[in-house]
């Protein structure tokens, strides 16, 4: 029987929209919020909300807080709106404090030591500012609550320590360790295969054996032995000890204040408000009384603090100018990203850099700050030759080197017209290496078989499934070599050496700055403003102005610059396994989670040669340096 009444429609719910219109009006909403996003940054941008610098009058102090990271370079990528919020870097911070030295206006300098996270050139750049400042005949004081080797050592250039009556003096030393992954690779069915030119190239070590070779023992106990005695003798000079009562003191490192105030490593034991109050006196014989009054002075006066960020407004000055490119970190083939990746160095990027500076015919001399352990053998030797097209316009260019300069770092830096480098930089490993890791074994362990078919002998020479033969050895190796001699002959020319010359202090070998200068490597010991100096002189100015590159980028630079980096390498489309850049990056990412600190620094190490060694690319790099920190 059929059913001739009609079905009656059913009624819409009330507030429910079509599938249409929910899209339509969520593409408006987008859109409208991005315009209003756009207007209110440009806005933003418009409106000069940069305060102006703080004014030092009458007893004013100049604060500087050390707690946490120093970066070398300023901040390309912190999200920050506003880049003048990022924090300065440590040249402009130690070029404060000079500046402060002749500044009417500030009385004395005052320190609050924390954890200074800076590796030992920096450190020590900061501890010459400080110096710098108390020879202009004004006051610096140190206060903490806690002093490690490191905080230590900058404090030591003041004229008074200070310790929190409850503090530590954790002044002990310090030391390195070097991961070892070989036993973990045996079990995993991993074999590290590689080559390496240079007898004290010893970066493979790590993959290849469970411990050093004599060779790089010898090498690594030379480079200590250099820091340690130039920071010993310094704080040895400062606290009026001889170096052996202090290192006897180190051995046996006492704690407590009651204690290190005896043994004369600290001044005072007492609180940071009658540390502050006190600080103008600090020259004064009577000093310490007027701490003690000041501990039960409820009314003691507060002194005038004004904080180095808001005074370390860069170099003024006037006239031509100096270019002062920070080039800190590894050194990579392509550009990094994210609105939070670390500093990297690529031959993208500083190409470009070098390329406007050099066609600014307002720029007379540039000054290339230098703050990496190396990397890619290739990407340095393409910044290395865009600084020469610089150089052949008649411009000099001054390298200034900070905790390291190494393999890599050495590279970009050799051809540089003067050389500044801290006695404490880590420098030299002229040696390079290559090769890669051999999954044969793992994929064995897995049950993964694998059949390859070839059209040319040698067109698996880099697969990870395929193991070295003597063949394919010696193919690598003489690559490895010409590249060796490639950066051997640069040095030469660049150092103005002979080449056998070159070859007695490369072969890898590491050095410390100072040892560096005794070898020819560097030309003086100093920091940025020593380069500058220099370079000021070789370009015979006797007026400038200091340009800081890369300049800082605000969020929305950013988030643009992101955008056009994804874009650009979406619509690149490689054959998988060409590039081990995502791959590392992504495991870069989950490595930052593992709890011990030391491995997690081994583990991203891998990973990041890995993505330097990617398509058999030669590595000028020197791991296992940012421990020594």
């Amino acid at each position: 029987m059929n059913d001739s009444r009609k079905e009656e429609p059913r009624p819409r719910k009330q507030g429910c929209l079509k599938p249409t219109n929910c899209l339509l009006l969520a593409v408006l909403g987008t859109g409208a919020f991005l315009i209003c996003l756009v207007l209110g940054l440009l806005v933003y941008a418009s409106w000069d909300s940069e305060p102006d610098r703080p004014r030092s009058g009458s007893g004013t102090v100049l604060r500087v807080v050390l707690d946490g990271p120093l970066n070398d370079a300023p901040l390309q990528s912190a999200g920050f709106i506003d880049p003048s919020f990022a924090p300065p870097p440590l040249a402009r911070i130690a070029h404060a404090i000079r500046m402060a030295a002749a500044d009417d206006g500030i009385e004395a300098l005052y320190l609050r030591c924390g954890n200074v996270g800076a590796g030992w050139g920096l450190a020590r750049e900061l501890r010459e500012a400080v110096l710098a400042f108390r020879a202009a005949g004004k006051p610096a004081v140190a206060w903490s609550e806690g002093y490690d080797t490191k905080s230590y050592y900058v404090a030591s250039a003041c004229d008074r320590i200070a310790l929190a009556p409850a503090g530590i003096t954790l002044v002990n030393g310090f030391s390195i360790g070097t991961t070892y992954f070989k036993r973990a690779f045996d079990k995993l069915g991993i074999d590290p295969e590689f080559e390496h030119v240079g007898d004290f190239k010893s970066a493979v070590e790590v993959y290849e054996r469970a411990g050093p070779s004599p060779e790089a023992s010898e090498a690594m106990e030379y480079l200590l032995d250099g820091i340690w005695q130039q920071l010993l003798g310094e704080m040895a000079a400062q606290r009026k000890l001889r170096p052996d009562v202090l290192q006897a003191r180190i051995d046996r490192p006492v704690l407590e204040p009651a204690g290190a105030l005896a043994a004369g490593l600290i001044d005072a034991s007492a609180s940071r408000q009658a540390v502050e109050a006190t600080l103008e006196s600090a020259r004064d014989d009577g000093w310490l009384d007027h701490v003690r009054a000041a501990e039960h002075d409820e009314e003691a006066p507060e002194p005038k603090l004004l904080d180095v960020e808001d005074y370390a407004r860069g170099w003024s000055g006037s006239g031509d100018e100096i270019a002062l490119l920070y080039a800190e970190g590894p050194i990579v083939d392509s550009d990094g990203g994210g609105l939070f990746s670390a500093n990297q160095i690529s031959p993208g990027r500083y190409v470009r850099l070098l390329e406007r500076l050099r066609e600014d015919e307002s720029v007379r001399a540039l000054v290339l700050r230098v703050n990496s352990p190396g990397g890619s053998g290739l990407a340095s030797d393409l910044i290395w030759e865009e600084l020469e097209r610089f150089q052949r316009t008649g411009r000099p260019v001054v390298v200034s080197m900070g905790d390291y300069a190494a393999s890599g770092g050495y590279y970009i830096s050799c051809g540089a017209d003067w050389i500044v480098a801290q006695p404490t930089t880590i420098t030299g490993s002229i040696g390079v290496f290559g090769g890669k890791f051999n999954l044969d074994g793992a994929l064995d362990k897995l049950g993964i078989d694998s059949h390859t078919y070839r059209r040319g002998e040698m067109s698996d020479l880099l697969d990870l499934d395929t193991p070295f033969d003597p063949a394919r050895r010696e193919v690598f190796r003489g690559y490895l070599q010409s590249f060796y001699d490639r950066f051997v002959g640069k040095v030469a020319e660049g150092r103005r050496m002979g080449v056998e010359n070159v070859h007695a202090v490369a072969q890898g070998r590491v050095w410390t700055g100072a040892q560096a200068l005794e070898r020819g490597l560097v030309d003086e010991i100093g920091g940025v403003e020593q380069a500058l100096t220099k370079a000021a002189a070789l370009a015979k100015l006797d007026e400038y102005e200091v340009r800081e590159l890369p300049r800082p980028l605000g969020l929305f630079e950013t988030v643009m610059q992101e955008l056009d980096r994804k874009g650009r390498r979406s619509s690149v489309a490689l054959p998988a396994g060409l590039s081990a850049g995502p791959a590392a990056e992504t495991a870069a990412r989950l490595a930052v989670l593992w709890p011990d600190a030391d491995l997690r620094e081994a583990v991203a190490e891998v990973l990041l040669l890995q993505q330097i060694l990617a398509r058999g690319r030669v590595a000028a790099y020197v791991p296992g340096l940012t421990p020594l920190r």
